[in-house]
């Protein structure tokens, strides 16, 4: 109890705004109560969650769950009687990158806490409840390992323990999940355990194409740079300013015809495919959707690899007025960040999440 005493009170001295926020939201909206989560505040619910986690629980599974709908109240949406937190994870990933650094650098308890982890397990805390609205079928469980397969196991493990915290940790009249998030988990962690036991042998590729995926500022592009010798790195944003080089980017924007350049940047695509080029889209790639469009334009011979900047909205605040030839306001990096879908194994080979 102490260890999370300690984390509260940090938390509270120097993120009381955030911490202000989730106490004055709520899950539903004034008489109409929301039937998930009757308990009221976010910050009710969080400490319920951390209620439902035993004294020894590891500074990662602990981090994480009282981060876990820390974006909550920067999406909520009143609609008529109901109440909406669309995005809330992608948000909530966002906002913690700084906390989580803050909290390891400053809290003895938490310095040993997978800061990879904790962002990972905010962002997924809802995979597992998307397979319990029907009967847990065969193919549900694929689904749900593919997704999951190259993850270490241990994160699987405390994803599974968040997804039942998360549960257990609200007053509902839609009664718990919690016997079949146990048996979903056990069935997929058969097919990851088998999988470990007898890993297949590498495969072999050709060709490599490389998604960066960060909001704005994130560092994506100076990452590319170091890819330019052997792949062609493609952008939107490049072509906005090839076409017109007299321009400031913002000005570009405006004027050009973002139809035909879409048009253009899928050609490019193509080209590259053709070609049998290696390629770097730097673009932001934030949605599961974004990135399909132009995944499945490159054939099982490319390996395709996704290079996720998690870097903190401090430093993502401090470029903002730096760069000169680029501006990107605050209100549209927030909806990309609200857009924010983790990239999972049923469309990477390969994911590294690059921490700054």
């Amino acid at each position: 109890m102490m260890k999370r005493r300690r984390l509260e009170e940090y938390f509270i001295d120097n993120y009381i705004e955030i911490f202000r926020r989730m106490k004055d939201c709520d899950h539903g909206n004034g008489d109409s109560l929301n039937p998930y989560h009757l308990e009221g505040s976010v910050w009710n619910h969080t400490q319920m969650v951390l209620d439902t986690l035993g004294a020894e629980t590891n500074s990662t599974l602990l981090l994480a769950a009282f981060l876990h709908d820390v974006g909550k109240p920067f999406v909520r949406v009143v609609e008529g009687d109901k109440v909406w937190f669309s995005g809330h994870t992608g948000r909530g990933t966002m906002e913690a990158i700084d906390i989580v650094k803050n909290v390891k650098a400053n809290l003895d308890d938490f310095s040993d806490a997978n800061t990879v982890y904790v962002l990972n397990l905010i962002s997924l805390h809802h995979l597992f409840f998307n397979y319990l609205l029907s009967e847990i079928t065969e193919g549900a469980v694929r689904k749900l390992y593919e997704k999951l397969k190259r993850f270490d196991y241990a994160f699987v493990y405390l994803l599974h323990k968040l997804c039942l915290a998360d549960r257990r940790g609200r007053l509902t009249t839609t009664g718990s999940d919690c016997g079949r998030i146990v048996r979903l988990f056990s069935l997929v962690n058969s097919l990851l355990y088998s999988a470990y036991q007898n890993p297949l042998k590498d495969r072999e590729y050709t060709n490599e194409v490389i998604f960066n995926v960060g909001i704005p500022y994130s560092g994506k592009s100076y990452g590319s740079a170091g890819y330019r010798e052997n792949y062609t790195v493609i952008s939107r944003d490049n072509l906005i300013t090839e076409k017109f080089k007299q321009c400031t980017y913002n000005e570009a924007w405006e004027l050009v015809d973002h139809d035909s350049l879409n048009t253009e940047l899928l050609d490019n695509l193509r080209k590259a495919v053709r070609n049998r080029e290696n390629v770097v889209i730097d673009m932001t790639n934030l949605s599961r959707k974004s990135r399909n469009t132009k995944r499945c334009m490159f054939p099982p011979s490319y390996k395709k690899t996704a290079n996720v900047y998690y870097t903190g909205l401090s430093i993502v605040r401090s470029r903002v007025g730096k760069r000169t030839d680029k501006y990107v306001s605050w209100s549209v990096v927030e909806r990309m960040m609200n857009s924010y879908s983790t990239p999972l194994y049923d469309e990477f080979d390969e994911i590294n999440f690059i921490v700054q």
